[in-house]
């Protein structure tokens, strides 16, 4: 490389206030400071550069070789004064520093690279009340230094000053209202303070980032949360509304996994469900069933996966989206491989075991009706699991169950209904003598079906 085209390098660094300080001092010594007599009146500027890229390396000898030059050419000079104080900085020696820069100060009050220093040497060494009270007294004359006002928020946030953060969060949304970067984080400090009316302020402004930015993936997760707080909190008109806010963020999060791989897709179904588990049953169901209309392309693991984080998730809910749920998974995986039906049927019985008795035996009816043309095996193993689950039932569900299995397997082979009829009078055989009258009739319906195999066997 040339030495012009190091000089150019660092020129252009200058313009777009790049701060590469090894690259800059590895210029310098390696071809600069053999042509310093070729720069004119620029070596001054760059001089000044190669001092503060030296301080970032920790290079002190470079930097205090530099500060010489200068001194010797600027005698009295703020902004060798000023790199004076950076050096003692490095050194550690921050009496020294803060004595160059009140110096600073005293003969130019609006000295902002000043002031900036002396508000950066107390967060280094972590007396933050100190920076924040220069940081305030900076404001006072430098009202439009936007990243003045971030930082003093991040201190605010640091102490726990929720209000006074917000407060410098609205100075900078005045002043640039189009950043979504802004309008979010004022959201998540309102978030944070809590209560009802931080909440809906909260969530106004998470919409509106997600309407500057519809790729701002926090803001959306922040709508989402913000919404199915709300949900809870209000009558039933205000809750529906959060309701339909909650379920659109929760279509855009959907919409924006749904090409990733089964590993995130899961991850994304689980996030979901885990939020909205405390909404009405409406969302819950919606919810519930825009994952299964999403991952019902995936395998058979995934499938099955799905449907027990749902039973899992809303198993709290009322009776109708019990049933609704039941429904859906039974509907969406019917044609799935018989060990995954088993599985289904298994996995509703064991968590709407507790429903009260019409719920049961609905359950049990959806699982005969669809799978009553599975084989042999796995319609005795559904007839089995039935019994089981619900033998604890009142009399009249008891007698519910076993008509039903009887009416639904009649039409299967000679077997599977001795095996139903055998079933049926151990599991009911311990009744009391009111309810023998109802088994009475059962044993009747045994003996017609015995007779009508034998007929079968003789012809």
């Amino acid at each position: 490389m040339s030495w012009e085209d190091a000089r150019d390098a660092l020129r252009k660094m200058r313009e777009d206030q790049v701060r590469d300080g090894p690259r800059v001092v590895r210029l310098w010594k390696q071809i600069l400071s053999n042509y310093a007599h070729k720069l004119g009146d620029e070596v001054w500027t760059v001089q000044e550069q190669v001092t503060i890229g030296a301080l970032d390396c920790q290079n002190l000898d470079l930097a205090q070789e530099c500060i010489s030059c200068l001194n010797s050419k600027f005698p009295g000079s703020l902004r060798v004064l000023r790199l004076k104080g950076m050096f003692y900085e490095a050194e550690g020696k921050y009496t020294k520093a803060n004595e160059c820069y009140d110096k600073i100060l005293e003969e130019d009050k609006a000295n902002m690279f000043a002031a900036k220093r002396k508000i950066a040497m107390s967060k280094e060494q972590n007396d933050l009340p100190e920076a924040v009270n220069q940081l305030n007294k900076y404001l006072e004359t430098f009202m439009t230094d936007f990243d003045a006002w971030m930082e003093l928020c991040d201190l605010y946030l640091q102490h726990q000053e929720y209000s006074k953060a917000a407060f410098c969060l609205e100075e900078l949304i005045m002043s640039n209202p189009h950043s979504h970067l802004y309008h979010q984080k004022y959201a998540e400090i309102k978030y944070t303070q809590g209560g009802m009316e931080n909440l809906e302020i909260a969530r106004a402004y998470f919409a509106q980032a997600c309407k500057l930015n519809p790729n701002n993936m926090r803001a959306q997760f922040g709508l989402l949360l913000t919404s199915s707080n709300l949900a809870t909190g209000y009558n039933k008109s205000q809750r529906s509304v959060n309701a339909k806010c909650a379920m659109w963020a929760a279509e855009q999060i959907i919409d924006k996994y749904q090409v990733c791989g089964s590993q995130c897709a899961m991850w994304a179904a689980e996030q979901i469900i885990d939020k909205y588990q405390v909404c009405e049953p409406q969302c819950a169901m919606w919810a519930a069933e825009q994952i299964i209309d999403k991952y019902q392309v995936c395998e058979s693991q995934c499938a099955m996966w799905a449907a027990e984080q749902i039973i899992d998730k809303y198993q709290v809910c009322e009776s109708q989206c019990a049933m609704w749920a039941a429904e859906q998974i039974i509907d969406k995986y019917q044609v799935c491989e018989s060990q995954c039906a088993m599985w289904a049927a298994e996995q509703i019985i064991d968590k709407y075991q507790v429903c009260e008795s019409q719920c049961a035996m609905w359950a049990a009816e959806q699982i005969i009706d669809k799978y009553q043309v599975c084989e042999s095996q796995c319609a005795m193993w559904a007839a089995e699991q039935i019994i089981d689950k619900y033998q604890v039932c009142e009399s009249q569900c008891a007698m519910w169950a076993a008509e039903q299995i009887i009416d639904k397997y009649q039409v299967c082979e000679s077997q599977c209904a001795m095996w139903a009829a055998e079933q049926i009078i151990d599991k009911y055989q311990t009744t009391q003598s009111q309810e023998q009258l109802q088994d009475t009739k059962v044993l009747e319906l045994i003996r017609k079906m015995q007779e009508n195999v034998s007929t079968q066997h003789d012809s």
